[in-house]
Parts: structure tokens; C-alpha cells; sequence
């Protein structure tokens, strides 16, 4: 009887003396996701008045549209109905946009890591 009570005073001293206040809190860098709504991917997303080219990406025709991609910042729009001479539109602003494919009157466009669709019905003012 005896070893079992200095065996459960050894095990309680043990658990009491393991659970101090003494615990340290650690920063850790690293990166955390940002979740949007279609509201703020609608601020990103703009038509604004057509620009000149800088820094050509791909190029894409469609209908009477020729679509030339701004590496990393938008698509140009032109009216291509005459090819020998293509009337500059618009500029619609995608950030981190590289690529895009079209068809039944949507723009699929990468947005950085996501992808997002513009409705071409009124591309004065993009509607994703």
C-alpha cells in the first residue's frame, strides 16, 4: 500500500510540476490568403479609355474584336472590321492578367491565381 501511494504522489508531483505558466508565444511570417468578394473583383475590373501598348502579350480575334493582352495589366479592345486598320475601343483593366480565351460572348480571363468571366454584351462596362 505503501509503494501505491508514493507511486500517485510521484505521478501527481510530476503532472503538476509539467503544466506551468511559463509557455512563450511565437511570431511566425509567412502569408495568409485574402478572400474577395465579386463586388471587389468588380473595383479591379474596369474599362478604361484605350492606350497605347507597351508590353504585348497574346492575341486574340473574335467576331469583329481583336483583343491584345497587356502582360500583367489588361486586355486592349479593337474593332477589327477593316484588319488594315483596327480602331482602338478600350482598355479593360485585369491585374495579373497573361491569358484569355472567348466564346458565346465571354471573356474567360486569369486574374493572378483565379480565373474570371466578362460578359462582352457592353464592354464599355465590364460585368463579370
Amino acid at each position: 500500500m505503501k509503494k501505491l501511494t508514493l507511486c500517485l504522489a510521484l505521478c501527481t508531483g510530476i503532472l503538476l510540476t509539467s503544466c506551468s505558466d511559463n509557455e512563450t508565444t511565437k511570431s511566425v511570417i509567412g502569408l495568409r490568403p485574402i478572400y474577395g468578394t465579386i463586388d471587389d473583383i468588380q473595383n479591379f475590373v474596369k474599362s478604361t479609355e484605350a492606350r497605347e501598348l507597351t508590353s504585348v502579350g497574346k492575341i486574340y480575334t473574335y467576331q469583329d474584336y481583336l483583343f491584345i493582352n497587356e502582360v500583367g495589366s489588361g486586355l486592349h479592345v479593337y474593332n477589327n472590321q477593316d484588319p488594315k486598320n483596327p480602331v482602338a475601343l478600350t482598355f479593360i483593366s485585369v491585374p495579373g492578367n497573361v491569358d484569355i480565351a472567348i466564346k458565346n460572348e465571354y471573356i474567360y480571363a486569369d486574374m493572378g491565381s483565379g480565373i474570371i468571366t466578362i460578359d462582352m454584351s457592353n464592354l464599355d462596362e465590364p460585368r463579370i
